[in-house]
């Protein structure tokens, strides 16, 4: 549990620190609302929305890879996932949850190889 509270604090310190050092920030938005944030030259948010407007998904894209936190909603607005990709591939702490938006499950990545699964019932193909 001490690994999982390391993670999540580096990760919170690693976006804390990217979104002051932000700066400048443009946005396109697509015609089926999906909102294009353009971060650094090479960095993207991706925010998708149901049609309710409640945001579906947010992610984020280095040179056209998925690269960086990932995060996929309910149509009521409870989190589902919570993602990680390093160059298009799963890797560091994805967490799962349920119905109710409490934690269901942790799995840990590496290069797309599960490292790691809190719980053995876990399945392991998701949607991102």
């Amino acid at each position: 549990m001490k690994l999982l509270s390391n993670i999540l604090t580096i990760s919170a310190i690693v976006i804390c620190t990217h979104a002051i050092a932000g700066g400048n920030v443009e946005t396109k938005t697509l015609t089926d609302g999906t909102t294009i944030d353009r971060i650094s030259s090479q960095l993207y948010k991706v925010t998708s929305y149901y049609k309710n407007g409640q945001v579906k998904e947010i992610g984020h894209y280095k040179n056209g890879e998925r690269h960086g936190s990932f995060t996929r909603y309910s149509e009521s607005g409870l989190k589902e996932a919570s993602a990680f990709f390093y160059s298009d591939k799963k890797d560091g702490l994805w967490i799962f949850y349920d119905q109710h938006g409490n934690v269901k499950h942790y799995v840990f990545f590496h290069k797309n190889d599960i490292i790691r699964l809190e719980n053995e019932g876990m399945v392991t193909n998701s949607e991102f």
